[in-house]
């Protein structure tokens, strides 16, 4: 089987890239709504950060630690 081109290496790192973005962007889902939650006085701000703690410290970190399933070379 031969290499896959450069057009092709292209291809499949724009698809990744909108996957990855998709992921991060559902990741971020319950970093916007505690954000809403604080804003209505419905969360306090502690709480907020540990959300936010748990997205930098998850999801965040996946495409720069090889954890992400859409990396390609």
């Amino acid at each position: 089987m031969e290499p896959p081109t450069k057009a092709v290496k292209r291809a499949l790192r724009e698809l990744a890239a909108r996957a990855q973005g998709k992921d991060l962007r559902r990741a971020l889902l319950p970093v916007s709504a505690a954000l809403d939650e604080l804003k209505a006085g419905r969360l306090e701000s502690g709480d907020l950060v540990q959300i936010i703690h748990e997205f930098h410290d998850g999801p965040a970190r996946e495409p720069y630690n090889g954890g992400h399933r859409w990396a390609v070379a």
